[in-house]
This record gives structure tokens, C-alpha cells and sequence, in this order.
């Protein structure tokens, strides 16, 4: 990461630390706006810890992320499940049980540890949980009716994964992304908001080193082919998954299957595979069961039509992480458009949230460089802003006085 590069992320830090400062104390939020407040401060919360993540994988301190993204029951969480090796990621039907970012990686442990992160309170830690009640606890958390669940911003699970992938990268399960659906849908059970949902996936899918973009061939309704249209193709490089290849018609090669998808959505068919998680699954399953590796087991089982391609994919994902420090412009790209998108939201309710800053703010060049070159002692640094002239006073006369007379600038 350049000089200016690392400008634009701090910039871009203390902007959304200033607008979340902004939103704790200016605003009197009314009942109109409590939905739309809350969606608005996690969105911005959890931009601050990518930011954070992001900086650290580019200093090679963090592992990479591989997030799944996609509109509703298109089978994200089944896929994931068969990149884990374990079933443990909520599977039904009904729309919308994922609210909020999932966030999955291993730890050498017996059992399974579930952390959930809110809003406004302290994170709840949840220790030593099999593997036969990981699901039935994320469902859990799940459960819209529980007024404590809205409040999460955030779930980490680790544990003993079995990933063919190897150990060494971080995965994220995401919100159904959805345009133009309403709180009243009618697959909901409940008055479910898909636009905060899409606005949370939005949030994770600029923190992430590889996309993964689930759809399903059949499908009548092509909702999702319009968000990949607007909000993936051109700004990110995905991997493509077509999922449900089992349902695929009597002598329906995976190549016609890609054809037929590849019309609507604007595929490359060179990023795009055709998998069936749910047969993945059982093998995966009976290969654990008869103690087999399961990596070894995929490269010599996983054949046919509807699980050739799990190998394709899995070099897709290998050979994007290999080169995910080279996207750092795009990267950093991301996170700028992602906040200007947020306030513009923000500014037709009323909010006003601030435009991205250019150049970082004066306190905190003053704090960052006196923290460098002078004794941390509060009195000292109070003498020392006594002793710069009003006429300094400005971001780059500050910086050359300070440069000029701090010891180690």
C-alpha cells in the first residue's frame, strides 16, 4: 500500500468514526426512523472493523476472507456448509434467515465456539458446542420474533472445520440480497427487511478478498440477476456458482446450464461453475463418518456432472487469494463508494452523516505524530499544543511545525 493509498483509508476511517460520533449525539431518533438509524449505525460499525481487517490483510496479519454472497434461498449456506466440511449453516426454505454476516473460521478445538456481536451491548460468548447444535443455535439467533435477536450486528463461529480448502482463510456467510423487495414479503414469516438485509451483504461484500455470487438455474423470478447486474458485474470479479444442479433436465450438460444462465446475468463462463451442494454434502458426510480425508476423498470421488466442477472451484478461490493484495486500489475504491452510497440514503431521512474526508483531520495527525516522538506523559503533550503558534494551525503548517520539532519526526 502506497502513501496515498494509506491517506485515503485513514481518511476514510475517520469519516465513518466521525459519522458514527455524529449519530450517538445529534440525533433525537423517532419512531419513523428507528429502523432505518439502526440499519444506517451497523452498516457503519461494521464498515469500521473492515476497514480495520483490511488494513491488517494487507500487512500480511490477517487471513484472507472468502464471502458468499447472493439473493435469498439460492444456496449460499449449503455451498459454505461443503467449503466447511461440516453441516452446521441454517438450510431452510423461507426467506431471509440469514440477517446478518456470519462470519466462519478454524480453530484447533473439540468443539465449537459462537460469538454474537451486537449493537448495544456487550457480545455474548458461547463455548463448547457440538457440531449436531451449531445449526439449531444460529437458528436461534435467527429467530426474527425475539426482539433481543435485532439487536445483532454479527456472528463468529470457530471451531474444528474440515475444509478441503485448508485452514487458512476465513469465510463469510451474508444476508439475501434483494432490489426492490419490501418489508411485507410475502415468502417472510414475518415483516422481514430485505433492504436492511442488502445493505448489511453490501457492507461485508466490500471487506472480502474473493466473491463467491450463488444463483439457481431454474428459477422463474430473476430478481437477483438484476442486482448482479447493478451491484457485482464491473465493480467486482466474482466466482460464479450455479447451484441445484441436481434438478438439472435429462441430458442437460453443465455447459447448457451456463448458456442458459449466462443470458440473464452476463456471465463469464470461465468464472462460473455448476455444483450440487446438497450431493456434496452426503459424501462429505460419509467420507467423515468412515474417518476418510476429505480432501483426498473430493479429488478421487467427486466426479459427474454435478460434482466435477467442485475442483475448478476450488482453484478459482486458491488462485484469487494468491493475488488479493494486488486489488488494493479497487479495494479501498469499494469502501469510498459503499460510504457514499450510505450517506445519500442517510440525507433523504434527514441524517446528515458527512461527505468522505480528503485529508486526515488535524487532531488526529497532531495525536498520531506527538504519540511518535514525544513522552506520552499527559502534561508534556499538553505544553507542547501550547507552544505551537495560531498561525500553524493549519493541516499543513501543522505538520511541518510538528515534523520540524518533535524528536523522531
Amino acid at each position: 500500500m502506497d502513501e496515498k493509498q494509506m491517506k485515503r483509508l485513514e481518511c476514510l476511517k475517520q469519516t465513518v468514526d466521525e459519522a458514527l460520533d455524529t449519530l450517538d449525539k445529534a440525533y433525537n431518533v423517532n419512531k419513523n426512523t428507528v429502523d432505518f438509524y439502526d440499519n444506517l449505525t451497523s452498516c457503519l460499525r461494521t464498515m469500521r472493523e473492515d476497514l480495520i481487517k483490511f488494513k491488517a490483510r494487507v500487512k500480511g496479519e490477517r487471513k484472507p476472507t472468502v464471502g458468499v454472497f447472493g439473493c435469498p434461498s439460492r444456496g449460499k449456506s449449503t455451498l459454505l456448509n461443503v467449503l466447511l466440511g461440516v453441516n452446521i449453516l441454517t438450510m431452510r426454505s423461507t426467506d431471509g434467515t440469514t440477517r446478518f454476516g456470519t462470519e466462519l473460521s478454524y480453530k484447533n478445538t473439540e468443539q465449537f465456539q459462537v460469538t454474537v456481536k451486537y449493537n448495544n451491548k456487550a457480545p455474548e460468548i458461547r463455548n463448547d458446542i457440538p457440531e449436531d447444535k451449531v445449526g439449531s443455535t444460529l437458528t436461534e439467533y435467527s429467530d426474527e420474533s425475539k426482539p433481543g435477536n435485532l439487536d445483532i450486528s454479527k456472528i463468529e463461529v470457530q471451531g474444528p472445520f474440515h475444509s478441503f480448502l485448508g485452514n487458512d482463510m476465513v469465510f463469510l456467510d451474508t444476508p439475501g440480497v434483494e432490489l426492490g423487495a419490501s418489508k411485507e414479503d410475502k415468502n417472510s414469516p414475518v415483516n422481514h427487511d430485505f433492504e436492511a438485509d442488502t445493505n448489511r451483504a453490501l457492507t461485508i461484500l466490500s471487506s472480502v478478498d474473493v466473491v463467491i455470487f450463488c444463483m439457481i438455474h431454474k428459477l422463474k423470478e430473476r430478481k437477483d440477476a438484476v442486482f448482479y447486474q447493478k451491484k457485482i458485474k464491473g465493480q467486482y470479479d466474482p466466482i460464479n456458482v450455479i447451484t441445484a444442479a441436481d434438478a438439472r433436465d435429462e441430458g442437460e450438460t453443465n455447459n447448457d446450464i451456463k448458456k442458459k444462465v449466462q443470458k440473464d446475468y452476463g456471465l463469464l463462463t470461465h468464472r462460473t461453475v455448476v455444483v450440487s451442494s446438497k450431493e456434496a454434502l452426503k459424501k462429505i458426510k460419509t467420507a467423515r463418518s468412515e474417518g476418510r480425508e476429505i480432501s483426498q476423498m473430493i479429488a478421487a470421488e467427486f466426479k459427474g456432472e454435478n460434482l466435477e466442477e467442485f475442483m475448478n472451484l476450488s482453484n478459482m478461490i486458491l488462485k484469487e487469494i494468491a493475488k488479493t493484495t494486488g486489488n488494493i486500489e479497487n479495494r479501498i475504491r469499494h469502501f469510498e463508494e459503499l460510504y457514499e452510497n450510505l450517506r445519500r440514503e442517510a440525507k433523504e431521512k434527514n441524517f446528515d452523516i458527512g461527505a468522505l474526508k480528503s485529508t486526515p483531520s488535524i487532531n488526529k495527525t497532531i495525536i498520531d505524530m506527538i504519540n511518535k516522538g514525544l513522552d506520552k506523559d499527559e502534561q508534556i503533550t499538553r505544553d507542547f499544543l501550547r507552544k505551537i503558534p495560531p498561525v500553524q494551525r493549519t493541516y499543513v503548517g501543522l505538520v511541518k511545525y510538528i515534523r520540524k520539532h518533535v524528536p523522531g519526526e
